[in-house]
C-alpha cells in the first residue's frame, strides 16, 4: 500500500520522468533476457555441438540471417556486447531514479519551506524547533530516499517478470514450480510491513526528541554553562540519543536479516529447480539458463522484499513531511490583495481580542489608536500583553475578534508582505544572522550602499564600535549574533530596520541592553526620525518613556490608562505605581 501511494506521488509529479525510467528498464530487461538466451546455444556447442536444443536452432537461423558466422567466438562475443549494452542501460536506469529521487527531494524542501513560512506566527510557537530542524534534514533526506527505492521496487518488479516469462518460455512446469517455491518464501516477507511501518515510526520519534534536545541545549548554552549543569544537559542528549540508536538498531538489524535469510533459500530453490527439469527432461543448455535465470531471480526477490521493507520504514518521514505541511496550510497567513503603498493617518484598534487555541485569552477588548509621526510607548508588567499585541499589528497573529484598520482600511485586506516590507522590525534580542555586520544590515535592503550602510550606522552610534575591530564592516557576528555585546547587538538590529527607510518602526525593548550613553544616543537618532517615521515602543526605560507623544499602559490584555507621561502621573493610578515600585530603568524624575 505504501509502494503505491508514493508511485502515485512520482506519477503526479514527474510522470515523464518516470515514463522515461520505465522505457529504459524495459529495453534493459529484455537485452538481459537476450544475454541469457545465448548461453544456450554456448552450452550446446562446448557440451554436445552435435544436438541442438530448440533456443540454440533459432538462436543459429537469427545470427545466419544477420550475415554471421556461427560458432563458439561470435557467441561469446555476442554475449559481451548484449552484457555491455545491458550494463548501460542499467546506470541510465539508475541515473533516472537518482534524477527523479534529487528533483522530488527539491520540490519536498521547498514546499515545505513555503508552506511553512507561509504560516501564521502560531506554527512557530506550536511546533518544536528540533522537529522543524529534524524535518528538514533527516526526515525529508529518507523520503529522498523512501522515492528512489520505490523507483528501485519498480525496476525489480519489471527485473522479475522479464525472468518469469523466459522461465515459462523455456518451462511452464518447471517455471511453476520455482515460482511457486519463490512465492511461497516472499509473501510471508512480504507482509512484514506492519512492522517495518513500526520500526520507521519509532526512528523517526526518537530522531525529531534528540535534535530537539540538542538543538534546545545549543540555543540555551549560556544558561547551562551559568548553572554549571553540563553533564545535566550531557546526560538528557545521551539518553535521546541512547533511545534513537536503539530503534535505528532494531531497524537496521531487521532489514539485515531479511536481506540475508535469501541466501540458504535460494541455494535450496537452484536444488529444487535442477531436479525438477531433470525430471520434465530438459537438456542441460534448457536447464543451465533456467539455473542462471534463478540465480538471477533469488538477488531480485531479496531486493524487491529489501526495498518494500525500506518504503515501509521511511514512510513515517512520508507522513511527518506531509502532516507538517498540512498543518502549515492550515495556519496559512492571512493576507488580502490591496497593496501597502503610504502609511498616511492612523492605526486604530478597534475591541480586539486574542487567544491561542484552548488557551485563556492574551488580549480582551483592546482599544487604541496610533497616528502618524508619533511616538507611541506601551508599558505593562510581564505577562500583560505587550509583545502579543506587538504581534497583532504585525500581522503574525489574527484578532479573535475586533479590527485593526490602517488608514481606516482593514490590516486582512492589505497583501502583508507590501504591508511589512513598510515597517521596521527590531525584537528584542536583535537576533543577527552569522554572516558580516555589513551582510545583515543589507540583507533588510539589497540596494543599500556601503555609504548609506555606514551613514546609518553613525545615526545609530554603532559606527565607532564597528570600526574598532580589526576587519571592520566585514566582522563576523556569530550565530544570532553571539559574538556581540548586547548593546552593539541591539544597535546594529536597529540600523538594519532604518536602512529599510520604514514607514512604522517598531521596537520591542530595543534599547534595555544599553547602557546610559549609548541609550542617550539611540534616543537622539530617534527624535532626528520621529517626524518622519511613526515608533511603536514597548519600553522599560523611563527615558524612552519621557519622550514619547502618548503611552499605553497594558493590563491584562486590556488598555487601563493612556496619554503623556505628565497626564500618567497626574493620574496617580497604575502607571504611577509602576514608577514607584522600580518598574522602569530610572533615567529621568517623576515630575
Amino acid at each position: 500500500m505504501n509502494f503505491l501511494i508514493f508511485l502515485k506521488y512520482i506519477i503526479k509529479n514527474y510522470p515523464i520522468l518516470l515514463g522515461a525510467t520505465f522505457f529504459v528498464l524495459v529495453i534493459g530487461g529484455l537485452i538481459e533476457a537476450g544475454a541469457l538466451l545465448v548461453i544456450a546455444p554456448i552450452i550446446d556447442i562446448i557440451t554436445h555441438p552435435e544436438v541442438s536444443s530448440g533456443i540454440t536452432k533459432k538462436i543459429e537461423e537469427i545470427i545466419i540471417t544477420l550475415g554471421l558466422g556461427f560458432d563458439l567466438w561470435m557467441l561469446l562475443f555476442i554475449y559481451f556486447a548484449i552484457v555491455l549494452v545491458k550494463s548501460l542501460f542499467d546506470v541510465s536506469a539508475m541515473y533516472l531514479i537518482l534524477s527523479m529521487k534529487y528533483r522530488l527531494m527539491k520540490a519536498i524542501i521547498l514546499e515545505t519551506y513555503q508552506a511553512i513560512f507561509g504560516a501564521r506566527w502560531y506554527f512557530f510557537v506550536k511546533e518544536k524547533q528540533g522537529k522543524l530542524l529534524n524535518t528538514f534534514t533527516r526526515e525529508i533526506s529518507g523520503m529522498g530516499d523512501c522515492l528512489a527505492g520505490t523507483g528501485r521496487l519498480f525496476a525489480e518488479i519489471l527485473k522479475l517478470a522479464m525472468y518469469l516469462i523466459l522461465l515459462f518460455y523455456i518451462s511452464w512446469q518447471v517455471a511453476l514450480v520455482g515460482f511457486g517455491f519463490s512465492f511461497l518464501v516472499g509473501i510471508p516477507l512480504l507482509s512484514l510491513g506492519k512492522l517495518t511501518y513500526k520500526f520507521g515510526k519509532k526512528n523517526t520519534s526518537t530522531a525529531n526528541d534528540w535534535l530537539s534536545a540538542v538543538q534546545e541545549n545549543f540555543s540555551l548554552a549560556k544558561i547551562i554553562l551559568g548553572f554549571a549543569l553540563q553533564k545535566k544537559s550531557e546526560n538528557v542528549v545521551k539518553e535521546k540519543f541512547e533511545k534513537h540508536t536503539k530503534a535505528t538498531l532494531a531497524s537496521q538489524l531487521f532489514t539485515l536479516f531479511i536481506a540475508h535469510i535469501y541466501l540458504p533459500l535460494g541455494v535450496l530453490g537452484i536444488i529444487i529447480l535442477f531436479y525438477t527439469g531433470e525430471y520434465y527432461s530438459l537438456t542441460l543448455s534448457e536447464i543451465g539458463i533456467l539455473i542462471v535465470a534463478y540465480i538471477k531471480i533469488v538477488p531480485i526477490m531479496k531486493n524487491i522484499v529489501s526495498e518494500k521493507n525500506i518504503v515501509d520504514m521511511a514512510f513515517p518521514s512520508y507522513e511527518q513531511i506531509m502532516n507538517m505541511i498540512k498543518d502549515a496550510k492550515k495556519m496559512n497567513q492571512t493576507s488580502g490583495n490591496i497593496a501597502f503603498k503610504n502609511f498616511n493617518k492612523s492605526i486604530k484598534i478597534n475591541d480586539i481580542s486574542f487567544a491561542y487555541p484552548n488557551n485563556k485569552a492574551v488580549i480582551n477588548n483592546l482599544s487604541l489608536q496610533i497616528k502618524k509621526g508619533q511616538m507611541i510607548a506601551i508599558v505593562g508588567e510581564s505577562g500583560s500583553g505587550k509583545s502579543t499585541l506587538i504581534d497583532v499589528i504585525m500581522g503574525f497573529n489574527d484578532p479573535t475578534s475586533g479590527d485593526i484598520l490602517i488608514d481606516d482600511t482593514p490590516l486582512k485586506k492589505y497583501d502583508i508582505n507590501s504591508y511589512r516590507e513598510k515597517i521596521g522590525y527590531v525584537p528584542q534580542g536583535g537576533d543577527l544572522f552569522n554572516a558580516s555586520i555589513t551582510q545583515n544590515i543589507k540583507w533588510a535592503n539589497e540596494k543599500a550602499t556601503d555609504e548609506q550602510i555606514q551613514r546609518i550606522c553613525k545615526e545609530t552610534y554603532a559606527d565607532s564600535f564597528i570600526k574598532s575591530f580589526p576587519e571592520g564592516y566585514e566582522t563576523l557576528v556569530g550565530d544570532r549574533g553571539i559574538r556581540l555585546s548586547g548593546g552593539q547587538l541591539q544597535r546594529i538590529a536597529l540600523a538594519r530596520a532604518l536602512i529599510r527607510k520604514p514607514e512604522i518602526l517598531i521596537l520591542d525593548e530595543a534599547t534595555s541592553s544599553l547602557d546610559s550613553k549609548s541609550e542617550k544616543n539611540i534616543q537622539e537618532a530617534l527624535d532626528k526620525i520621529v517626524k518622519k517615521t511613526t515608533i511603536i515602543v514597548i519600553a522599560h526605560r523611563l527615558s524612552t518613556i519621557l519622550k514619547a507623544d502618548h503611552i499605553f499602559v497594558i493590563n491584562h490584555g486590556r488598555v487601563v490608562e493612556e496619554g503623556n507621561y505628565e497626564d500618567l502621573i497626574k493620574l496617580n493610578g497604575s502607571f504611577k505605581k509602576m514608577i514607584e515600585q522600580q518598574a522602569f530603568i530610572l533615567g529621568g524624575k517623576i515630575s
